[in-house]
This record gives C-alpha cells, sequence and structure tokens, in this order.
C-alpha cells in the first residue's frame, strides 16, 4: 500500500525541511506528516539567510578579512594531454603562501565554467593538490574529467597538507598548528575554510573563467568544506 504524505516528492520534503530548519525550530521526531509541519514556506526564509550566513563565519574564529591579497605568482607551466597545467602561488590569508593548481583546458567556452577542486583528508597529509592529477584507489584522478568537459579547474593545497605540510609526521603537524591557531584565536578549521573562500575569489577573477558559472567539488574533507561554501 502506498503511504500518502503531504510531500509530493523528495524535492518537496527536502525544501520543507531547509525552511524548518532556517526557521530555528525542529518538529517532534513522528510528527512528519502531521500538524507540527508547516504545510506552506515559512515567511522570512530568505530575510533569515544573512543571519544564518553571519553565525556560520561567525563558528570559524578570528579571520584575517583585513589582509589585502598581493598577485598570483606563477612558478611553473607545464603541457598535458588535453590542458595546460599552471602552478601558482597564491597569498589568500598573510600568514603562510598557499601553493596552487590551475587546470586550463585546451578546449574549452569563452570564457569558460570554473571548478574549485578540494582534496581530502583521509590522513594522506603527503597528497593534497595533487590528488587532482593523481587521484587515489577509490577515486581516480578528475585532470582529465575536467579538461574533457572544459572546466578550468583550481586545486590548492590545505593547511598542514601537501607543500603545507611542515613536519615529518603530519598529524602530529596538523595538531601543532591546531593548538597554535587557538592560542591566538583562530579555528584550524576556520582557517582552512577562509582558503578556500579566497581561493574561489581567486578563480572568479581569472580571465578563463565565466564568474556566473562556479562549482565546487571534493570528497570527503573535501566535500564537507564545499558545504561550507555553498552555504556562504
Amino acid at each position: 500500500m502506498k503511504v500518502q504524505t503531504m510531500f509530493s516528492n523528495r524535492r518537496a520534503f527536502l525544501q520543507t525541511s531547509a525552511t524548518v530548519l532556517a526557521s530555528g525550530t525542529m518538529a517532534r521526531v513522528g510528527s512528519i506528516g502531521g500538524s507540527d509541519l508547516p504545510k506552506q514556506p515559512l515567511k522570512g526564509f530568505a530575510a533569515g539567510q544573512s543571519h544564518r550566513r553571519k553565525e556560520l563565519w561567525s563558528l570559524l574564529g578570528d579571520l584575517p578579512w583585513q589582509h589585502r591579497s598581493s598577485p598570483a605568482k606563477l612558478v611553473k607551466t607545464e603541457e598535458h594531454d588535453g590542458y595546460k597545467l599552471e602552478h601558482l602561488v597564491l597569498d589568500l590569508n598573510g600568514q603562510e603562501p598557499v601553493p596552487a593548481l590551475l587546470l586550463i583546458p585546451d578546449k574549452r567556452q569563452t570564457p569558460a565554467p570554473g571548478l574549485l577542486y578540494i582534496h581530502w583528508h583521509a590522513g594522506m597529509y603527503e597528497l593534497g593538490k595533487e590528488q587532482l592529477l593523481k587521484g587515489v584507489a577509490v577515486q581516480p584522478a578528475y585532470a582529465p574529467v575536467c579538461a574533457e568537459k572544459g572546466l578550468v579547474t583550481l586545486a590548492i593545497d590545505s593547511w598542514c597538507f601537501g607543500e603545507r605540510q611542515h613536519s615529518a609526521d603530519g598529524h602530529t603537524g596538523e595538531e601543532d598548528a591546531f593548538k597554535l591557531m587557538l592560542w591566538q584565536g583562530q579555528v584550524l578549521f576556520g582557517m582552512m575554510m577562509f582558503d578556500e573562500f579566497r581561493a574561489f575569489d581567486y578563480l572568479a577573477s581569472r580571465p578563463e573563467v565565466d564568474p556566473e558559472r562556479l562549482g565546487v567539488f571534493g570528497m570527503s574533507m573535501g566535500s564537507t568544506k564545499a558545504w561550507w561554501l555553498a552555504a556562504f
């Protein structure tokens, strides 16, 4: 027997659920489909988005908003099958240079859509942004796919990963960075998100990229960051 509910499909359920969560109210367990859950979108949802964004940023500690980034430094350029690869150093936070890769497809629209590729954690501190090129056993390299799809793709090393791994033991280095930032009123994840946010701005500023067509992709830690960026 098909159970009839107030939700015609999954999208309707998700939209209504998001409205309820944003309003700061929660339906009681078992009340889905009952009178406790509003049947119409709550008023003021759009107006509350600005407040929620500020709340999210406030959870991330002191962030270097006052820093004005200097121009990116081009280290070298490589030619690959179907794309050009720029090795860059970005000035995103004013505290530590950020090594980055920019993949520019040979065949692309002008301007082209842009993608921010965010590497995962997985305790693989040495991998970082190179995951875009190398891939791993459970995730193939996405560079060929990005090139084929015509996506100008940016990937950076997160704090404590890749060229930003400052300790032979990556786990110890991450713990040290976490504690040091706490003493300074900062949050490691907050500084990670700040870098990704500024990297997104840099990607949008590139002449090859259409700033109206941008996306974010990642797995594990990368997907978590993608969700946060979407919320901002």
